[in-house]
């Protein structure tokens, strides 16, 4: 079962998506990965540093939720080749055939020189530094994949049947999660918390009684947000945000689930409808997810060379950025085959 306002949450988070990106790849407070040398917008930085510990964190939660909401409908084999066709494929596969281009993007504005190197070897160098975004897609092929594991040793099923469940004991499970299974340097590959965050959307915000619950003490939760981000800011603010000393700290983890569950109950008070403009935004949210950061680091990469002032550069880095990717998926997920490597559609979807 559908539900409109996760729909509209997803939409809402994958655009801010697109404008963290921009705001990154710009930084000045030395997160790896962005454009060398580039110049920068404090508050831009400030904005990055704002949302980075639960927009991902949000992401995996609702897609917990809608495994759940898929797992209704679907047997378990049934949801785990839906999930390959949709995750595993693009984020392989893909990479050959789209995202190799962000892998020549970064190789050339870090001044890499693979002239020497045989074309074809270049080639995969290409594909595999071209993962960008694709992370997620890889992770939640593999949540997914444990969480049937998990189902079909009936581990926990009782405890998301049962219904009187803590909106407020998970984030203790945030903040302990938060501290394991992070990859070294990479810092994206957040395995522990977003593991969690995936499994807690399933077994507990799956629940509408844990819905109408948060959505009632919603309050609560923007006043528990804005204290703890008014801490997290104070203390991490200009800072590298992506940090293990960051995202390990207590105040960083309280903010990110407590950001999360007020986003949710704010969305389904308040944006639990859909017309064709939402409709059109649903649908097309995971390949806009997928297609943003080829364009905008191309852009951005452009601009820098130029002598254009640092506001336009992030202006029209944001403007060119965001319009490339509709135009890009727009004429992808019309054709055949490679729509399927690249977003993994396996059939022509009809334009809302």
């Amino acid at each position: 079962m559908r539900k409109n306002y996760i729909d509209n949450l997803r939409t809402a988070v994958v655009l801010s998506v697109i404008v963290y990106h921009v705001c990154y790849i710009f930084n000045g407070v030395g997160v790896l990965g962005g454009i060398p040398n580039s110049l920068s917008l404090s508050f831009c930085d400030s904005f990055a540093t704002f949302i980075y510990p639960w927009f991902m964190v949000l992401l995996f939660i609702i897609s917990g939720m809608s495994s759940a909401y898929s797992l209704d409908k679907k047997s378990v084999k049934e949801f785990i080749k839906a999930r390959t066709h949709k995750l595993l494929v693009p984020s392989t596969l893909g990479l050959f055939v789209f995202h190799f281009l962000t892998g020549m993007i970064n190789t050339k504005m870090n001044n890499a020189d693979l002239s020497s190197v045989p074309i074809v070897i270049r080639y995969f160098i290409y594909a595999l530094s071209g993962t960008g975004v694709l992370w997620f897609s890889q992770l939640l092929w593999l949540f997914s994949l444990i969480l049937c594991l998990l189902i079909k040793v009936k581990l926990l099923e009782k405890y998301r049947l049962n219904g009187k469940k803590s909106i407020y004991l998970p984030v203790v499970i945030i903040y302990l999660s938060s501290l394991i299974l992070n990859m070294p340097v990479i810092t994206v590959f957040r395995i522990g918390i977003y593991l969690a965050s995936y499994l807690i959307g399933y077994y507990i915000f799956s629940d509408e009684k844990v819905e109408e619950k948060i959505e009632k003490t919603m309050i609560i939760s923007l006043v528990i947000s804005i204290l703890s981000a008014i801490l997290y800011m104070v203390k991490f603010n200009f800072s590298d945000y992506t940090s293990s000393i960051c995202l390990q700290d207590v105040i960083t983890n309280i903010y990110a689930y407590f950001a999360s569950i007020f986003l949710i109950g704010f969305f389904k008070r308040y944006f639990d409808k859909t017309n064709k403009a939402l409709k059109y935004l649903s649908s097309a949210s995971f390949g806009l997810y997928v297609l943003h950061f080829t364009p905008i680091v191309f852009i951005g990469f452009v601009v820098s060379l130029t002598n254009l002032n640092v506001y336009l550069r992030y202006i029209l880095t944001l403007i060119l950025g965001s319009i490339s990717t509709f135009i890009l998926y727009e004429v992808i997920k019309r054709i055949p085959i490679y729509r399927y490597l690249v977003l993994g559609i396996k059939k022509k979807k009809a334009v809302v």
